[in-house]
């Protein structure tokens, strides 16, 4: 499949089709309106707008190597992510096998970086210790749903300190060497080559302000549903 050229603009977006366009700003504005969406529906109505961005130009689908996805600033309301929290999900997908279906490949959703916003956000973030080490203008995306994931492959990919004894190289504090050099296939092109993420062009979110809150709070509701369906199979 062919790459997209990353080409963040801060323009607001140009509509290909009108009705595509009347279609989107009707579930968008339904959608902003917090007592008019119960939680229940807001996830429906993201997906929904990402379909028809796609449609319409909007969002398109590409892999992006761990290095050049950062942390959109919407990313759980711009609460600092946690190390721990992070590597202890992508060891745990890890000893289980690593699997794209295990990463919920379909909450793995970005915006285009536009301006320092997104690197900004992440380079304040990842200045802590279990981190990987993001270099400045390398970012073209900022995650809104698979951060953990993502962290946890950039965390690995570039030999940052382990938190986990269990899972570093013996006699360091660094990642596990045998972890970057898997024969699990899948794992290795989602170290090197990323994950697939549907990216939606920085254009829109110029437009659409409040998209990447929207699109954060649906993910949240997905979350909570999947903590409950979890704790409910525990019986």
């Amino acid at each position: 499949m062919a790459q997209h050229t990353f080409v963040a603009t801060q323009q607001c977006h140009i509509w290909h089709n009108e009705d595509l366009k009347r279609e989107f700003e009707s579930i968008y504005n339904e959608a902003v309106n917090e007592n008019k969406t119960q939680d229940a529906e807001i996830v429906s109505a993201v997906y929904t707008l990402i379909d028809i961005l796609k449609k319409d130009n909007g969002a398109y689908e590409n892999d992006v190597p761990p290095r050049q996805v950062g942390i959109h600033p919407s990313n759980r309301g711009g609460k600092k992510m946690m190390a721990t929290t992070f590597q202890k999900k992508g060891n745990k997908v890890q000893k289980a096998g690593f699997t794209l279906v295990l990463v919920n490949p379909d909450k793995a959703i970005a915006f285009e970086a536009n301006g320092n916003d997104v690197e900004n956000h992440t380079l304040w973030i990842a200045s802590e210790p279990g981190f990987g080490n993001y270099s400045r203008n390398a970012i073209r995306i900022g995650s809104c749903g698979c951060s953990h994931i993502n962290q946890w492959l950039m965390a690995v990919s570039s030999n940052a300190k382990c938190l986990f004894k269990e899972f570093a190289e013996p006699g360091t504090d660094k990642y596990n060497i045998r972890i970057r050099k898997t024969t699990n296939k899948q794992l290795a092109h989602a170290l090197e080559f990323g994950l697939k993420w549907t990216i939606i062009k920085s254009s829109v979110a110029t437009t659409y302000k409040e998209l990447p809150a929207l699109i954060q709070r649906a993910l949240n509701v997905e979350h909570h549903i999947g903590e409950g369906d979890r704790r409910h199979n525990r019986y």
